[in-house]
């Protein structure tokens, strides 16, 4: 038997990763684009570089040693609401894609964009979107 208060605090944690995940993706992806297209300038990298360090600080000390489990405690975790929020989220992920995609052949009329690069947005986005997605599911059945 799992104590219940016990696997709530780890849940928030999964929902505070999710949400530090897609915020790191979005942070770093905006840095390596703005460099690559020279928008960037030393005070923009340098504080991306300092939020990048944060998030991976906070992430590290919100995992807590947590990375393996017992077999009872991730049962616990990954329910049938779980996998419902995580078969919703990669749904949007790929709304996520499809939107992506757009914006980057609208773009690419006007500027020139490499494919690299547009495999980056595309990927990035979408996972970031699926990530903050399944954040939200999971913080309002949290609240519930």
């Amino acid at each position: 038997m799992v104590d219940q208060v016990k696997v709530e605090r780890f849940a928030k944690r999964r929902v505070l990763g999710a949400r530090l995940g897609a915020g790191l993706l979005l942070t770093t992806a905006m840095q390596e684009i703005g460099a690559i297209h020279a928008h960037a300038n030393g005070d923009f990298i340098f504080a991306s570089q300092v939020i990048w360090m944060a998030v991976i600080s906070l992430f590290l000390l919100f995992a807590g040693g947590g990375f393996v489990r017992a077999s009872a405690m991730r049962a616990a975790l990954y329910d049938e609401s779980t996998i419902e929020h995580v078969r919703c989220s990669l749904a949007m992920g790929f709304w996520g894609a499809l939107l992506a995609c757009g914006v980057t052949w609208i773009l690419s009329r006007n500027m020139q964009l490499g494919g690299p690069e547009v495999a980056r947005a595309v990927i990035t986005y979408s996972v970031a979107m699926a990530l903050m997605h399944f954040s939200n599911l999971e913080a309002r059945a949290l609240k519930e």
